[in-house]
């Protein structure tokens, strides 16, 4: 796993292809370069990604709360071809190790969850 920098970005995109997973990993349908390219650059965000291949096969971000004194693991993909394979637990793996090097004590997963279909 390694930070993301700008050169990373084309190879994040295809992460935010489908509407459906955007929906539920930030809560919009469309993602755009820009948008990316501004989370990579905010003071209190760290964005992370997984290679396999020479693809990004997991993107993930730890956001810092100051003023709650709290971390969160936000916007965490991977990609459709990487499914099933270890990739997500690896990404969340090495979110806690990066996550230790912060004085938090808690953390918590900012995601979607979309309707409720009664279950």
């Amino acid at each position: 796993m390694k930070r993301v920098t700008k050169a990373d970005v084309t190879a994040i995109l295809p992460l935010f292809q489908s509407e459906a997973d955007n929906y539920l990993a930030t809560g919009k349908r469309r993602i755009e370069r820009e948008e990316i390219l501004a989370w990579i650059e905010a003071e209190e965000k760290a964005a992370f990604v997984l290679y396999e291949r020479g693809k990004a096969a997991a993107y993930g971000e730890i956001w810092l709360d100051e003023t709650e004194g709290t971390l969160e693991f936000a916007h965490l993909l991977v990609a459709v071809e990487f499914r099933s394979m270890g990739f997500g637990q690896m990404l969340l793996e090495g979110l806690f190790v990066e996550a230790k090097k912060y004085p938090y004590d808690e953390i918590f997963f900012a995601g979607f969850a979309g309707e409720s279909n009664g279950a």
